[in-house]
């Protein structure tokens, strides 16, 4: 059986290769981490709003009317 041997190109590939790698891969962690903490910042802000209540809104709309006499 012939003994395989290795070339030093591998190595020095290899060093330049795996640190790109590492770094595209820490990059798109980054920014999904602060894509998400910045969607759950907007959800809170959104949560905290008041809220209209639309069934209030439409009978004091409709009671204008009836006192303006503009009801059906």
């Amino acid at each position: 059986m012939k003994k395989r041997e290795w070339n030093a190109s591998f190595t020095v590939e290899a060093s330049v290769y795996i640190p790109l790698l590492i770094s595209f891969y820490l990059f798109a962690m980054r920014t999904g981490i602060e894509l998400y903490t910045e969607t759950k910042e907007l959800a809170e802000q959104i949560q905290a709003e008041e809220r209209i209540d639309v069934k209030k809104l439409f009978y004091w709309k409709e009671n204008i009317g009836d006192l303006l006499g503009h009801g059906d």
